[in-house]
């Protein structure tokens, strides 16, 4: 009869001898198991020059804190270079009196906290690192006029070793441009970008022109459909008030867009030519032909049609644009030559119905006596 114990012995027994089992094919090599080199294996981690740069920057970055200026003397600014390089012309707004601009802004300055010995670290000069790590510059368009809180797209930022930094996102402008449309279409439109620092003056942010170019750069610009650009001039301003000593700076951008009358040419510009000419020939039809209110009144619609299509062209303003005033001038002389022709239908139906008034003939006598002495004149 088996014991307790004799059945103890056997599974102590069994359980050395799968020991044994196990030890004498981990001994033998080709049956050792193979792991992949990397992580999962037991080869070292190999790390980037560009990656050690990175991490070793950016450890000793968190310690100091991205807010506050890259200085180590905090009296001296930190210089910053600023451009615009204009892709396109998106929409101008006449209604809301708004500029669309596809933008690529591109800033330069000096960090004096990421700075490294490229000797130390393979030869590498510049690395690329994510734009909310360091610090930046608080520059803003001060006629903003969008709904977005950010306009910037993300964007890495380049580092050099000497601490240069150059920073290009991507960028769509919403602008407030006051519109004048007093010659539409053929107006001119000059629409004004302002930037600067928003909470840094002058002795703490030092702004002027990347490369010296004083002027939007056009080399990657997509021509517009509706705006051809005559000049985009731009100046630094440097501004005192009077509650502080500060001077204020910043960069104002200036563009000057013609618009494009090809389109309006046919859609306002030659119908209008056309229905003016109809107008002289109204008053070459006689009184007495229906023909000729028949016409007055087509003539009339025709050109309330084109005032009505020029207002949904433009935004609601105290400025009446030229042409729509040479509307109302053509829709005023066929409401006159209207009312004179069934004047003289009547009189030459009905005949005069009693005496002309005592004024109205003191007036006429006036004005023939004034016509008759500058004839003598001349």
């Amino acid at each position: 009869m088996v014991t307790m114990q004799d059945f103890v012995r056997v599974c102590v027994a069994v359980t050395l001898i799968h020991a044994l089992l196990v030890c004498a094919l981990a001994q033998n090599s080709s049956y050792a198991p193979q792991y992949p080199e990397g992580p999962l294996g037991s080869a070292p981690i190999e790390i980037p020059d560009e990656k050690k740069i990175i991490r070793d920057l950016l450890l000793l970055y968190e310690k100091r804190g991205i807010d506050g200026r890259p200085v180590r003397n905090s009296s001296m600014p930190v210089s910053v270079k600023f451009s615009i390089q204009l892709i396109q012309i998106m929409d101008l707004d006449e209604k809301n009196q708004i500029l669309k601009l596809s933008v690529w802004d591109r800033y330069a300055w000096k960090d004096e906290f990421l700075v490294w010995d490229p000797a130390q670290y393979g030869g590498v000069t510049n690395v690329r690192i994510h734009q909310d790590k360091v610090w930046k510059p608080d520059f803003k368009l001060y006629n903003y006029a969008d709904e977005r809180t950010e306009e910037h797209r993300e964007a890495l930022v380049v580092v050099k070793s000497t601490g240069a930094i150059v920073w290009m996102p991507q960028v769509i402008y919403k602008s407030s441009c006051a519109i004048d449309i007093s010659h539409f279409p053929f107006d001119e439109q000059e629409c004004v970008l302002k930037f600067g620092s928003w909470t840094y003056d002058g002795n703490k942010l030092d702004v002027n022109f990347l490369d010296n170019l004083t002027k939007i750069d056009l080399s990657e610009y997509m021509p517009s459909n509706a705006w051809e650009i005559i000049e985009a001039p731009a100046r630094r301003n440097v501004q005192y008030y009077t509650c502080c000593p500060e001077p204020y700076l910043d960069l104002t951008f200036t563009l000057k867009v013609r618009r494009r009358s090809a389109f309006y040419n046919y859609l306002l510009i030659l119908p209008c030519i056309l229905l003016s000419t109809l107008t002289l020939v109204l008053f070459w039809i006689p009184p007495e032909s229906p023909a000729k209110m028949a016409l007055g009144i087509n003539i009339f619609v025709a050109f309330f049609l084109l005032l009505v299509i020029l207002e949904s062209s433009l935004p609601s303003a105290s400025t009446v644009p030229l042409l729509g005033i040479y509307y109302c001038f053509n829709m005023v002389i066929i409401t006159l030559s209207s009312f004179l022709n069934v004047l003289v239908v009547n009189m030459a139906f009905y005949g005069p119905r009693g005496e002309v008034p005592q004024f109205l003939k003191t007036l006429l006598q006036g004005l023939l006596l004034i016509i008759s002495d500058s004839n003598k004149f001349h």
